[in-house]
C-alpha cells in the first residue's frame, strides 16, 4: 500500500506539478490499508456495488461470489503522441483474473482512452 501512495503522489507531482507531503503519503498509505481490510469483511457486500462513497470519499467493498470486478485506467502520452490504457480484472477473493495494459499511437481525449479500455 506504501508503494501505492508513493505511485500516486509521483503521478502527482508528474502530471499535475504538485508534491504531497511525507506525512500525506503515509496518511494516504494508511487509508488504503484500511479500505482493502473493511473490503475483506463479507457482511458489507452489497448486491450491485463493490464501492461505496461515504462523505464522498470511495470505499472498497469486496465483490459478490463468483463475481468479476474489473478496474479501468488511462493515460495520455502528449509529447510522444500516445495514449495508453489498461484493464485489470480480479474475482471475488481478490485472485488476479486477467489484467491488459496497451500503448497506441495517436491523439486520444482522457475520456476517449477510458472509454477504449472499457
Amino acid at each position: 500500500m506504501l508503494c501505492w501512495a508513493i505511485w500516486r503522489a509521483h503521478n502527482e507531482l508528474v502530471w499535475q506539478k504538485k508534491g504531497p507531503w511525507i506525512d500525506e503519503v503515509v496518511s494516504s498509505s494508511s487509508m488504503y490499508i484500511d479500505q482493502w481490510r473493511n473490503a475483506q469483511c463479507n457482511n458489507i457486500i452489497t448486491p450491485s456495488f463493490t464501492s461505496l462513497f461515504i462523505n464522498g470519499v470511495e470505499i472498497l467493498v469486496k465483490p459478490q461470489t463468483h463475481t468479476i470486478k474489473v478496474n479501468v485506467d488511462a493515460a495520455i502520452f502528449r509529447e510522444s503522441g500516445k495514449y495508453g490504457y489498461s484493464n485489470v480484472a480480479g474475482d471475488h477473493e481478490g485472485k488476479l483474473v486477467e489484467a491488459r495494459t496497451y500503448c497506441r499511437e495517436g491523439r486520444a481525449a482522457l475520456s476517449v482512452a477510458e472509454a477504449i479500455s472499457v
